[in-house]
């Protein structure tokens, strides 16, 4: 079983001013969401243009019944911001819909900097609100503040979350977490795993940024990024861990797969297939981009790679916007796509006969 790879829209390569643009310039990181009415919207992200990097805070949703994409507001000018009506450029930030239907963003990197932001987006009143500009501000129960967590959102906007990068105050200094939490629109944040306190034999993924995670009707997966080990310094390679945790007993297990495994990698695209087959593609890994892809069967606890001479699908490419419909179709725009000078992708794929949007069961 494989993902039937479908091109919505080929790259425009107009360029970025002079000319109408009629979808979101190319981009990696950035803010996803699918509303109630499963309209895909994409706020923020950055792009890596080789000698310096463009960071975006504009806000458009693509329609999938007439398959175009539409702009609410371009990234405004430093006086908007200053102003407060409009959440500051980022990129890798934390998002989700609250049970009111709104499209909350918090935190994300600029410049090496993570910002402490929580804002709301309502779709029926095209207007953004700062909730708060630090976390002591609000008495929602959320996440640490951090940049480049693995975020899983599922067709009944459930949100699940692991790790990513930020300040923690009893190490004093910018560090990865590899806690673990879930959203619900009627219930807010959970902490199912914690990265404090662990205790001797309680094994768990590495602190890290950039993780791949997807859920099946009963489990959580998650493959570990390249950029997982800075206990140790940093980068590392070799085969990619994959990891299973088990919400009925709370537990992480690192999965003995058996034959080859797919190289370590971060920004890659995870989901599921079936509710027994998983699928892992793109990324950058062992300083390349991947143009691989693989499937793990959960029943027989092993990955197969997967030919893909003639099969369609994305170009090679890491940390690209992705959402799941209402259809259970995986849509995928942009992405990094190594050092280059001028407009990054800006192509638009589905993947069909995906289950990658089943919400977990029995929360």
């Amino acid at each position: 079983m494989n993902a039937n790879w479908l091109l919505v829209r080929k790259s425009d390569d107009r360029a970025e001013t002079g000319q109408l643009r009629t979808a979101p310039l190319g981009r990696m990181n950035a803010a996803t969401w699918v509303d109630r009415t499963g309209r895909l919207w994409l706020f923020g992200g950055r792009a890596d243009y080789g000698s310096h990097d463009r960071y975006f805070a504009d806000l458009w949703y693509y329609d999938t019944t007439n398959f175009q994409w539409n702009l609410i507001h371009e990234s405004p000018s430093s006086t908007d911001f200053d102003s407060g009506a409009f959440p500051p450029p980022r990129d890798w930030p934390s998002c989700w819909i609250d049970e009111a239907g709104g499209l909350l963003l918090y935190g994300g990197g600029q410049n090496n900097a993570i910002l402490q932001d929580l804002w709301r987006f309502d779709p029926s009143l095209l207007k953004w609100t700062c909730v708060s500009k630090s976390p002591g501000e609000t008495s929602i129960t959320v996440p640490s503040l951090r940049w480049g967590a693995a975020q899983w959102r599922t067709a009944d906007a459930t949100v699940v979350l692991f790790g990513g990068q930020g300040f923690q105050s009893d190490r004093g200094r910018v560090a990865p977490f590899n806690d673990l939490w879930i959203f619900r629109p009627e219930s807010g944040w959970i902490e199912l795993s914690s990265d404090k306190g662990q205790i001797a034999g309680d094994k768990r993924p590495k602190s890290q940024v950039g993780a791949a995670l997807c859920t099946t009707p009963h489990d959580f997966w998650l493959v570990e990024s390249d950029i997982g080990a800075f206990r140790n310094g940093g980068l590392t390679s070799g085969d990619a861990e994959l990891w299973h945790f088990d919400y009925t007993m709370l537990k992480w297990k690192l999965v003995d797969a058996c034959g080859n495994s797919p190289e370590r990698r971060n920004g890659a695209t995870f989901f599921a297939m079936s509710s027994d087959k998983l699928i892992l593609c793109l990324g950058h890994g062992g300083g390349i981009l991947c143009d691989d892809l693989w499937q793990f069967d959960i029943s027989k606890q092993r990955w197969t790679k997967v030919d893909t001479l003639d099969t369609p699908m994305p170009s090679p490419r890491s940390c690209p916007a992705t959402w799941f419909d209402a259809e259970r179709r995986l849509w995928l725009f942009s992405g990094y796509e190594g050092e280059r000078e001028g407009p990054l992708l800006d192509d638009l794929w589905v993947a069909t006969g995906s289950a990658g949007a089943a919400a977990p069961t029995g929360w």
